[in-house]
């Protein structure tokens, strides 16, 4: 371990570690993950620290929101470190960082295969146990997996696609120098590639969540959900799109973006953007009608993008 990485590591300690991930328990969560299990995900990171440590090119708050979470979705929390570790660890140890991902999600296609399921979200030992989950559960799997051997991920999901009535999610992991995406529970031989490059390529929006704090310096654009997830915008690096940017006073406001498809409005966000005084989106190629609250004044228009540009 190199001593950038040892500097990074060095005030991770057993209290700050626990402190973070006891934030992201909450009073829901008090049956499926005690104390035990709170120590035990600390004790798991602990050993991420001391045997990988944090990636180069990458920050401590940015390794905690994407190694250290608990939580992936709106999944129930489980104790799920540990056990991963036992079940990964000696298998991908020796490996470089993208054969690690690479060899992780070969791993997992072994255990879970795609069924489709109803809208709660399986948590990642019991999808495990369990051989089905729908894309949801898949993605929050892999991510699990991947972050127990101290590979930075996240679940990233397009709301619906804008060819077609139906909506996917895959996993993103750090590979030491950027962000590379992989079909969950669907092992390729190189990564940046999986059956949905192409309707990627055309998707309205592509959205990770994370807990980190609005316009935290890993977070962008598009705003807060009603389970609290600050949502970052990956479309940009996946296809063609317009960059719109909104002017509203001072404060909070929402905001809802409803996508034509199948000859209806259906809503692929809803936000609360505590600061909309300068506010900037990116949106793929696609008719769209964005509403926009604030200080009960009331916006609406229909946006219809077909090229590349930047509008206001």
């Amino acid at each position: 371990m190199t001593e950038n990485v040892r500097e990074k590591n060095a005030n991770l300690n057993h209290e700050k570690l626990k402190s973070f991930v006891q934030a992201h328990v909450q009073a829901k969560d008090a049956f499926s993950f005690s104390e035990l299990a709170l120590e035990q995900h600390v004790e798991g990171l602990e050993r991420i620290l001391s045997e990988v440590g944090i990636p180069a090119g990458m920050d401590q708050e940015t390794w905690l929101h994407y190694v250290a979470a608990p939580r992936i979705n709106n999944e129930a929390l489980t104790p799920w470190m540990l056990p991963f570790q036992e079940w990964l660890w000696d298998q991908v140890k020796d490996l470089d960082i993208p054969e690690k991902i690479l060899e992780v999600n070969i791993l997992c296609g072994d255990e879970v295969t795609y069924r489709s399921s109803n809208a709660r979200t399986l948590p990642p030992l019991a999808l495990k146990k369990g051989i089905y989950g729908r894309c949801g559960e898949e993605s929050t799997f892999v991510t699990a997996a991947l972050r127990s051997v101290g590979i930075p991920a996240r679940q990233v999901y397009v709301p619906l696609w804008n060819h077609s009535d139906d909506n996917h999610a895959w996993v993103e992991a750090y590979d030491g120098q950027s962000w590379r995406w992989i079909g969950a529970c669907e092992p390729e031989a190189i990564l940046d590639y999986g059956w949905f490059n192409a309707a990627a390529a055309r998707a309205p929006l592509v959205v990770s969540r994370t807990h980190l704090p609005w316009k935290s310096k890993v977070t962008r654009d598009l705003g807060i959900d009603r389970l609290g997830f600050s949502l970052r915008n990956e479309g940009p690096r996946y296809r063609e799109g317009a960059e719109l940017s909104f002017q509203g006073a001072e404060g909070q406001g929402q905001l809802a973006i409803y996508l034509l498809n199948y000859s209806n409005l259906l809503s692929i966000l809803s936000v609360d953007i505590p600061a909309l005084e300068s506010y900037s989106l990116n949106l793929g190629l696609g008719t769209y009608v964005i509403d926009f609250l604030q200080d009960e004044k009331h916006f609406s228009a229909s946006v219809q993008i077909d090229t590349a540009q930047k509008m206001e």
